[in-house]
């Protein structure tokens, strides 16, 4: 699920634009998927005027980490979870 730029009570764009949610099927998987939809979303946010891209990362799944560095996404903060 892609997040982004809804106008906010000013009427102008959010901020920030953030991707939290993605899942490519196993079978496409290495080919270039993710790294697409993060450069559309890039793409889409500085289209709408926002200063900022979040993604949001499970850093147990290493490989899902590298287009994310492809594209300079940087770490900027961490949530700590307690599983119940």
């Amino acid at each position: 699920m892609a997040s982004a730029v809804a106008p906010g009570p000013t009427g102008r764009p959010a901020r920030d634009a953030a991707l939290r949610s993605m899942n490519v099927s196993p079978g496409h998987r290495r080919t270039g998927v993710a790294s697409a939809l993060i450069d559309e979303v890039i793409g889409w946010a500085r289209r709408q005027g926002s200063v900022e891209a979040q993604v949001d990362h499970d850093v147990a799944n290493e490989p899902a980490g590298d287009p994310y560095e492809r594209f300079d996404l940087r770490g900027h903060s961490l949530d700590r979870v307690l599983p119940l």
